[in-house]
């Protein structure tokens, strides 16, 4: 017979599903071995009993315990338990929560920007990543299907820090009309800011592109790593105002954002030259640059001798014309082509692209 805890992982999580979801049990469980501690986590997010701040205090060397990771995660499901419980356990040291993640078990399941906007006063906040977020939930959902978690958003309804969050790193995902720009300016001194609409949501509108960029240019001497994915087009913004912002941020190592992002012009059949990269969007301190495109690639497998795509080819080219020691952009040093461009042996423009690329010193990466 096996010892249990000599059993995989897998095979005990399905063992505890059979024999407990009682708290107390699986507690107990928890001190038989690191085993049983990592094994157990997932089934004590569905206990409703217990209290938070014993599991917190219990674990001091973590930054944050809640389900036994190292983020604070937020459910739909427990959100009203969650919250009661915390109103009663005075001893949750929230004071001293550094990273927080607001994350649905589900990809259909939303929240309200007004809970993950509460996390902006805590004292010693470093990093937030909120997913799933909407604006302004509670007038988009019905009250009625959705009154569990819309039972404690009054007690969220914290207005947005005015340049007074420690956090340095910001992450949202979902759909966020307001409160992306909002929460760009709650910090201080942003090092890191990830902002992408989730394909799924965008019917409910994008941010405001003018609002998010003055709030990426208010960190342009602190910003060292910038993902921006609002941006569903195959062709140039004509107003590109958010695109005109990444050449002044003095620390960039790191963009990732649409391509077309570093283009302008427009799509016109049997016109040459209509949409032309625009190298002085791109910053002169770049170490890796991330330019993407779902739709690209989706039209490159559909069809690989897609005209629609060779400026955008012929742009790249350009771009390491200025790379190497002695160019414009001698720091360069990743070129992440994966979510853009198909690894293709037999087209002329990838392979230009791969061979420019290695005696500059750039590791080019393509969708294979």
């Amino acid at each position: 017979m096996a010892i249990l805890f000599d059993l995989t992982d897998e095979t005990l999580h399905r063992v505890l599903e059979f024999v407990t979801n009682d708290r107390e049990s699986l507690e107990n469980a928890s001190v038989v071995n690191t085993t049983g501690a990592s094994t157990k986590s997932s089934f004590l997010s569905s206990c409703a009993n217990g209290t938070i701040a014993k599991n917190v205090l219990n674990h001091p060397s973590r930054d944050l315990l809640f389900i036994f990771s190292e983020t604070l995660i937020f459910d739909g499901a427990l959100k009203g338990w969650t919250l009661d419980t915390a109103e009663k356990d005075l001893q949750f040291p929230l004071g001293h929560i550094r990273h927080v993640t607001s994350q649905p078990w589900n990809s259909e399941e939303l929240f309200d920007m007004a809970y993950a906007r509460s996390f902006l006063h805590l004292p010693r906040i470093q990093t937030i990543c909120a997913y799933g977020m909407l604006d302004y939930l509670d007038n988009e959902l019905d009250s009625e299907d959705d009154e569990l978690l819309l039972t404690h958003l009054d007690d969220y309804l914290l207005p947005f820090p005015v340049s007074t969050s420690p956090i340095t790193e910001l992450t949202i995902v979902g759909c966020l009309r307001f409160g992306a720009p909002d929460s760009t300016t709650a910090c201080r001194a942003l090092t890191k800011v990830r902002v992408r609409v989730d394909d799924e949501l965008y019917s409910y509108g994008w941010p405001d592109r003018k609002e998010l960029a003055e709030a990426v240019m208010k960190y342009k001497g602190s910003l060292e790593d910038l993902d921006i994915d609002i941006n569903v087009s195959r062709l140039p913004n004509p107003d590109p105002v958010l695109e005109e912002t990444y050449s002044h941020m003095s620390r960039i190592q790191t963009v990732a954002v649409p391509i077309t992002d570093f283009f302008k012009g427009f799509w016109s059949n049997g016109v040459e030259n209509c949409i032309k990269v625009v190298l002085d969007r791109i910053p002169q301190g770049i170490q890796v640059l991330k330019p993407r495109s779902q739709r690209f690639i989706e039209s490159w497998l559909s069809s690989s001798n897609d005209v629609f795509l060779e400026p955008y080819l012929e742009g790249i080219i350009e771009l390491l014309d200025e790379a190497g020691l002695q160019g414009r952009f001698s720091k360069f040093r990743v070129l992440d082509l994966s979510e853009a461009f198909v690894d293709d042996p037999i087209m002329f423009a990838t392979m230009s692209i791969k061979e420019l690329a290695r005696p500059r010193g750039v590791k080019c990466l393509l969708y294979n």
